[in-house]
């Protein structure tokens, strides 16, 4: 008696299309097309069907076959980026087993490629670069000593920002859904501290500032503190183009979430910031609700990321040598709970030209 063996073919559903692959075919999908139906065809020459089962793994593991029988019809829904194999196993006429094996890769999105991240962390790297050679070149050119400090402390702030930020997004990016939302809001900050170094300057436009502050909160926000409420009233009273020193606000609330809320451990995390005014200055506060400065300074991510105050502490004392009381920058625990309040208040008529570097 005549004995007939079966080789399969698979029907791949892509956008209501079937497609035939023969066995050891790849099959490659788009990021987007991590959901598909397969399905089993063969044709017998003696007309009689056969006991099939199959089977998806990833590559190299060990598929798990269910019991064979009629089932030609498989689906696979949101399936991660990578290389699989799907296996056809087939019971032939005779009572032998053969198993096919059918390639496929799932591709992944850019930003979950090996090489956009090696982009991404060069970024850094080249704008560290320049800083460097720009802080040099601005060095030779000080006059005074006042002034040099405070280049020396204001140009601090940027890599202070940009290597929390890069510290954050290498532990915790992994396939967070949200990378992209990160990854928008660090390169905003970027291309802001980037035009910031052109200038010479240790000052920028209160807009700017503000927008390192609500990156920095988003970025938080997104990776480790999903729940904090923010509050902000008073916006809208310091006009857009006053001048403030980089960092003045952006590393009080940086403190607050990365010391003060990311270290909480019950209750909701709030962080409230209030503009006021009087007839000559803009006042500034930000409370939080965190753990307080003494269970902070315990803890290990306090001690690698907490000299940014310091340096604001040194740039205010510097501006105020040259303009008397700028700026007054207080920092206390609350009184009737856990958290800390940042107090800042800066005269209005400050000139910056004077002290120019």
């Amino acid at each position: 008696m005549p004995q007939f063996k079966v080789i399969p073919t698979v029907l791949v559903d892509k956008k209501n299309s079937e497609t035939a692959f023969s066995s050891n075919t790849n099959i490659d999908f788009k990021p987007t097309e991590n959901s598909f139906d397969i399905r089993i065809s063969y044709q017998t020459m003696d007309n009689m069907p056969r006991f099939i089962s199959g089977a998806l793994a990833v590559k190299n593991e060990t598929p798990q076959f269910e019991s064979p029988g009629l089932k030609t019809k498989f689906q696979f829904r949101n399936l991660s980026p990578g290389d699989y194999v799907f296996y056809i196993r087939v019971c032939q006429q005779d009572g032998s087993f053969n198993v096919f094996e059918y390639p496929i890769k799932i591709h992944g999105f850019f930003w979950q490629q090996w090489w956009f991240w090696a982009l991404i962390s060069l970024i850094p790297i080249c704008f560290m670069l320049f800083y460097f050679q720009k802080r040099s070149e601005i060095e030779k050119q000080k006059k005074k000593l006042s002034q040099l400090n405070l280049a020396s402390l204001s140009n601090q702030f940027r890599p202070h920002f940009m290597l929390n930020a890069l510290n954050s997004i290498g532990s915790q990016m992994g396939d967070k859904p949200h990378a992209e939302k990160v990854i928008s809001r660090l390169g905003e900050s970027i291309n802001i501290l980037y035009s910031f170094t052109q200038k010479n300057d240790f000052a920028h436009p209160f807009e700017n500032e503000w927008k390192l502050v609500e990156n920095i909160i988003e970025i938080q926000r997104l990776l480790f503190i999903p729940e904090l409420e923010v509050v902000v009233k008073g916006l809208s009273i310091i006009p857009e183009n006053t001048k403030i020193p980089v960092g003045l606000l952006q590393i009080p609330v940086e403190n607050a979430l990365l010391h003060g809320l990311r270290n909480k451990t019950d209750g909701y995390s709030k962080l409230a910031i209030r503009f006021e005014e009087t007839p000559t200055h803009y006042l500034v506060s930000i409370t939080d609700n965190g753990v307080g400065r003494e269970k902070a300074a315990k803890i290990n991510n306090f001690r690698k990321h907490g000299n940014g105050l310091q340096t604001v502490y040194e740039m205010i004392a510097i501006i105020n040598r040259i303009q008397k009381d700028a700026i007054h920058f207080e920092i206390s625990d609350r009184e009737q709970a856990k958290g800390t309040v940042v107090k800042i208040s800066m005269l209005k008529l400050v000139d910056y030209g004077k002290i120019r570097l």
